[in-house]
């Protein structure tokens, strides 16, 4: 898991580099999840390169993953990723996951991007995807993964 995301950085450093990003990582997850490794680095890449086209130069994106044990029932690994872009509008929230909608302007997006992610989530996956936003001070995305049972890793 944590390596997948270092991966991401890896494979996003151009658009890193570009708009002058400070990455911050924290990653202590030890769970094993049961996703599809590749399709979770999809979502990952995804969420990077929005994160750094919503800041000004010289932004900060903290990558973190936790594990989640709270109950026995919700097992599990959180990854974050937060940015300190301008926030998306509380009336772009309830359609931010839906197919086409973008809030970049017309020819910087397509709109597939939040939709694919949530789509490989929760309808592929079965597990969990959030956003927390306020204007001005950017935006959080919290993805909830389930850990596998011993017996099917």
């Amino acid at each position: 898991m944590n390596a997948a995301l270092a991966d991401c950085l890896v494979l996003t450093r151009q658009h890193l580099a570009h708009g002058q990003v400070k990455v911050v990582q924290h990653f202590a997850a030890q769970g094993r999840v049961r996703i599809n490794l590749q399709e979770l680095q999809q979502v990952l890449i995804n969420l990077i390169v929005n994160a750094v086209q919503a800041m000004p130069e010289g932004g900060t994106l903290t990558l973190e993953t936790h594990d989640r044990d709270a109950h026995a029932d919700a097992r599990g690994v959180r990854i974050v990723v937060r940015d300190t872009g301008g926030g998306i509008r509380a009336e772009d929230m309830a359609r931010l996951f839906d197919p086409f909608f973008t809030t970049k302007p017309i020819g910087r997006g397509t709109g597939k991007g939040l939709s694919i992610a949530h789509s490989v989530i929760v309808d592929k996956h079965d597990c969990r995807i959030s956003v927390e936003s306020h204007v001005g001070h950017g935006s959080t995305f919290i993805i909830e993964l389930s850990v596998k049972p011993e017996e099917q890793l």
